[in-house]
């Protein structure tokens, strides 16, 4: 999916309880967010599960790390920066990406 320019990106994400979704940014970026319309689970690596963590339906989740003048974008396009789960059945995850 094309974004209008290489700064500003929103995406839907289908999460399932079923297995665990890569966020990827689409775009290369600083922020991000992530807002589920349902609870889910989110995870840094998806087969540990010390690294999981609950974001509750309308959260939003941010990552939101000091820009560097000289180092660029924090996170590179198609990073994965985690991955999702829903606690039940299925949601939406809307995910922003702002460069």
């Amino acid at each position: 999916m094309a974004s209008v320019n290489d700064y500003y990106a929103i995406r839907s994400i289908t999460v399932t309880s079923d297995s665990w979704t890569a966020v990827t940014t689409p775009i290369a970026c600083n922020t991000w967010t992530l807002r589920p319309q349902a609870d889910v689970y989110i995870r840094t690596d998806f087969s540990d599960p010390n690294t999981e963590d609950t974001i509750p339906a309308g959260i939003q989740e941010t990552a939101m790390p000091i820009r560097s003048a000289t180092a660029g974008n924090r996170y590179p396009n198609s990073t994965t920066l985690c991955f999702l789960k829903a606690v039940t059945g299925s949601t939406t995850v809307k995910a922003k990406f702002l460069s």
